[in-house]
C-alpha cells in the first residue's frame, strides 16, 4: 500500500505578533513563534530592493530554506527556544481575546456604566456582541462571556429591580467614576 501524506505549512515573517479575528486553541497549538531580534540600519534599509525579494525565484528560495529548516527541526525534535515561543504565544492569545479587548475599551465601559455601577447581564452581553461584530472579533457564547467576566476582580453578579446584573466595582454607586481599572 502506498500512503501519501499531505501537509500544509505556512511560514511568515512579521514585525508584530499575529492578530486574529477568530482563533481558538486549534489555531494557537499550530503556531511556533521564532523571535528575530535583528535591527536593520538605515543604510541596510535604503539598500534593500523590494522588487528582488518578491520575485517567484526569491519566494521559492525562501520556501525551500524554510521547509529544509522545518524538516531539520522535525527530524531532530529540537525546537530552539520553545519556552520563549510559548511565552510570546501566551501574549498573543491575551492580546487577541475579544473579552479582554472589550473590557479594555475604557471609553465603551465608561459609557455602559455611566448612569449606574450595575447593568443587566443581557444588555452587557449585547454590548459585547455589538462590539465584536463592529470590530469583526470572534464572539464567545454568553455562558463563557459571563464566566470570564466574573473571574475579574472588579466585576460581580448582582440583582437590580429583579433582573440579573453585572456590577462594576470600579464605579461608585452614584455613577461617578472612582478609577477605571485597566485590564
Amino acid at each position: 500500500h502506498l500512503v501519501q501524506l499531505y501537509l500544509a505549512r505556512w511560514f511568515g515573517g512579521t514585525n508584530y505578533l499575529p492578530e486574529f479575528r477568530e482563533a481558538d486553541e486549534s489555531v494557537y497549538r499550530r503556531i511556533y513563534i521564532i523571535k528575530f531580534d535583528k535591527k536593520f540600519t538605515d543604510e541596510e534599509v535604503n539598500k534593500f530592493d523590494k522588487s528582488k525579494i518578491f520575485t517567484p525565484d526569491a519566494k521559492n528560495y525562501f520556501a525551500n530554506i524554510a521547509l529544509r529548516e522545518y524538516l531539520k527541526i522535525k527530524n531532530t525534535r529540537k525546537l530552539a527556544n520553545r519556552e520563549e515561543s510559548n511565552r510570546l504565544l501566551e501574549q498573543c492569545k491575551n492580546a487577541n481575546d475579544s473579552i479582554e479587548r472589550f473590557l479594555g475599551n475604557e471609553e465603551l465601559i465608561s459609557n455602559i456604566f455611566a448612569s449606574s455601577n450595575k447593568v443587566h447581564k443581557t444588555a452587557f452581553y449585547g454590548r459585547y456582541v455589538g462590539y465584536c461584530k463592529e470590530n469583526k472579533y470572534f464572539i464567545k457564547k454568553n455562558k463563557d462571556f459571563y464566566n470570564e467576566i466574573l473571574m475579574k476582580e472588579n466585576y460581580r453578579e448582582c440583582s437590580k429591580d429583579g433582573y440579573d446584573c453585572i456590577e462594576n466595582m470600579s464605579v461608585k454607586k452614584d455613577g461617578a467614576k472612582e478609577k477605571l481599572i485597566t485590564f
